[in-house]
């Protein structure tokens, strides 16, 4: 029996293993502890932690989507409105109009998608250590997809709002043809890039993690294959210790042990090459991955620096012209009746100002964590590219790289349902001061009160641009900080 445990294998340690010891059973023992790993205390407190924090988060996403439902004053569904720039004449200013999408809606989608999918990502690792049949017949690649998606749909949708918000904030030229802004980039343009990019992130995404699953599912079989066999030779290796054996069965339970092993090298050497495959489609998901994130990365940080800026222009102007325009704020009051002393504007225009400050701080102070997601998702991916190899052999980098991605996906959730929680205010208390305005105003009143988006049942919105003055806006499609 030992000479035909040294050549089941040539690997030393299995060479080394005590008289009496199956090593069928060991071998068994140690595909289960290195590819499906027992995680430390630390990872799985961690992981238990972020799992009921993802299912407040999910909670908190799915009660803002039902919570309109229930209210009496009724939230607008639209997903998305046509915004056309028309001149003093009535003109359009462009031919394609800019679409203005509803970020709070789909920013609120994206964070529950996200943490549900979290959710299930934990779940399938936690498992994973529990039952071998369970991890091989649920692969953790479609919640980690998903994760990456909702994501990438998050910050592409908060960047959308931003740049709808700076596009709205233009000061034609005089000299600017047909009164555009010399430097403001053509709704097509924009139309495009926020389109066709998360689009193109999410058919990227799919198809490799799609591509990555088949392949998974190959290697598993060539896994339960091996299970099945190393199953049979541990039986078998089981009966000949028994000492009521005869010999003739001795003798065919070794055949057939040696019939065992010969399919097991069959079976390791498929294995292994089914698995080099796997490491590299995942070395190419880690990469393409990265690459996107970058980009997003990238353009999240200029698109902020733009309302960074736009906000300290603001605040170089006269304070009358911060009182009369405010990129951060969604809508607009009247103008004050020309009977207002200086004071009283003087007053009104300095707490809007402080206001405007405190909005931009909490504005800032969610960007910044969201920014440190991103920063933590770009050294979670970069070191995926690294060390692929290890993070698929490796139980101690398996385990690392769970919690990271974990961690990483867990840094932009408060600030995201944060926000959305401001946009749902926002809206909320817009149409109930609407309902009251309608309710004790004059039809002058009304005809003179700002319109909010929310409000309109009509699809197509009109701003007017002007070359004397500062763009004539009804509305920003931003939530306020």
């Amino acid at each position: 029996m030992i000479n035909i445990q040294r050549r089941s294998a040539n690997d030393s340690e299995l060479s080394q293993l005590p008289e009496g010891t199956n090593p069928f059973r060991y071998i068994t023992h140690e595909i289960g502890s290195n590819f499906f790993p027992e995680f430390s205390r630390f990872t799985t407190a961690l992981l238990i932690i972020f799992f009921i924090f993802h299912l407040l988060i999910a909670i908190f996403c799915l009660a803002i989507l039902i919570l309109p439902y229930f209210r009496r004053t009724k939230r607008s569904r639209w997903f998305y409105r046509k915004l056309h720039f028309r001149d003093q004449s009535g003109n359009n200013v462009y031919k394609a109009p800019l679409f203005w999408v509803n970020a709070g809606l789909l920013m609120t989608i994206s964070q529950l998608v996200v943490s549900v999918a979290s959710q299930s990502f934990i779940v399938i690792n936690l498992r994973w250590k529990m039952s071998v049949d369970y991890a091989i017949h649920n692969p953790m690649v479609p919640s980690l997809g998903l994760m990456v998606v909702g994501e990438m749909f998050t910050y592409w949708a908060l960047m959308h709002c931003f740049v709808v918000a700076i596009y709205y904030d233009q000061r034609p030229h005089e000299n600017a043809p047909n009164g555009v802004a010399r430097w403001t980039v053509s709704p097509t343009l924009i139309n495009l890039i926020f389109v066709a990019f998360p689009l193109g992130v999410v058919v990227t995404i799919v198809l490799i993690c799609a591509f990555l699953t088949l392949d998974d599912h190959k290697f598993d079989l060539e896994v339960i294959k091996g299970l099945t066999i190393l199953g049979n030779g541990a039986s078998t290796w089981d009966k000949l210790s028994v000492s009521t054996t005869t010999a003739d069965e001795k003798t065919q339970l070794m055949l057939l042990l040696l019939e065992v092993v010969s399919e097991a090298k069959v079976i390791n050497q498929n294995g292994n090459i089914r698995l080099d495959i796997f490491i590299k489609l995942f070395h190419i998901v880690f990469c393409v991955v990265l690459a996107l994130h970058c980009i997003t990365f990238l353009v999240f940080l200029g698109v902020f620096g733009m309302v960074v800026r736009k906000f300290h222009q603001k605040r170089s102007h006269s304070t009358l012209a911060m009182s009369n325009f405010n990129i951060f704020r969604r809508w607009f009051k009247s103008k004050d009746s020309q009977t207002t002393s200086k004071n009283q504007l003087l007053s009104k225009n300095e707490k809007m100002i402080s206001a405007s400050n405190r909005q931009f701080l909490h504005l800032l102070v969610r960007t910044l964590c969201i920014i440190s997601a991103m920063i933590t998702s770009t050294i979670v991916f970069s070191i995926g590219v690294i060390k692929t190899d290890d993070i698929l052999r490796t139980p101690k980098w398996r385990g690392i790289m769970v919690w990271l991605v974990t961690v990483a996906g867990s840094w932009s959730s408060i600030p995201i349902a944060w926000q959305c929680w401001r946009i749902y205010q926002d809206e909320s208390s817009g149409s109930s001061t609407a309902s009251e305005n309608s309710k004790g105003s004059s039809s002058e009143d009304k005809s003179d009160a700002p319109h909010k988006p929310w409000q309109s049942d009509s699809d197509v919105q009109e701003i007017e641009i002007r070359l004397d003055s500062t763009t004539q806006i009804q509305q920003i499609p931003c939530a306020e900080p």
